[in-house]
């Protein structure tokens, strides 16, 4: 049984190694780690966000334009996604403690910046990957 850590850390630690086995995930199992993605991704935005009709359908839109990706990316998408969103609240939790509106400001925009560049990273190390290797 492969353990769910590796697809929740190696993308923000942008060590991920497509031609291991370990992301030979099929459709199905691609899509389940999209939809916990949107589920903890909407969870992140109730609990310490502000939701609005344009956060939930940038959330749903997710679901949607990775859907139809290879799943071996999309798997690892996911996993991002998922691990984006639950340190997001860690991250807005541990700076709201500073009492200063800004540093939780500053904090969430960084953590956002730092999770742009994973997953552009995480896809252009997937198209730079010989496809006979996976």
């Amino acid at each position: 049984m492969q353990t769910p850590f590796k697809r929740l850390i190696e993308p923000l630690f942008l060590k991920v190694n497509f031609t291991d086995p370990y992301w030979s995930v099929t459709s199905t199992q691609a899509r389940c780690w999209l939809g916990g993605a949107v589920a903890a991704d909407l969870l992140a935005q109730y609990l310490v966000g502000m939701p609005n009709p344009m956060t939930i359908l940038a959330s749903l839109l997710t679901l949607i334009i990775f859907w139809a990706i290879p799943p071996r990316l999309s798997g690892a998408v996911g996993g991002l996604y998922t691990s984006q969103a639950l340190v997001s609240m860690l991250v807005v939790t541990a700076a709201s403690m500073a009492g200063n509106m800004a540093v939780v400001d500053v904090a969430a925009m960084l953590w956002s910046a730092w999770c742009m560049f994973a997953l552009v990273r995480l896809i252009l190390g997937y198209i730079r990957t010989p496809k006979a290797l996976m």
